[in-house]
């Protein structure tokens, strides 16, 4: 089974989705689930031994859709 080591960007891109996921008040199994992945990948993802693809952040980092009164969703 191959080592999993962070490299610089990667440990700066987990400390960047950590950060956010604390200001919005969030727990990783809950980030977890509004992202559509596993609590495990996040985890790794935010200690820099995975790094997640572009469209995982993007759905990380998007801000929470809320409706508006009259609108269909």
């Amino acid at each position: 089974m191959a080592t999993l080591v962070a490299t610089p960007r990667s440990r700066a891109l987990g400390f960047g989705i950590r950060a956010a996921r604390k200001a919005r008040n969030l727990g990783v199994r809950e980030l977890a689930r509004l992202a559509g992945v596993v609590a495990q990948d996040l985890s790794h993802w935010e200690s820099g031994t995975r790094v997640p693809k572009i469209e995982q952040v993007a759905s990380t980092s998007a801000p929470p859709r809320r409706s508006s009164p009259g609108s269909r969703c």
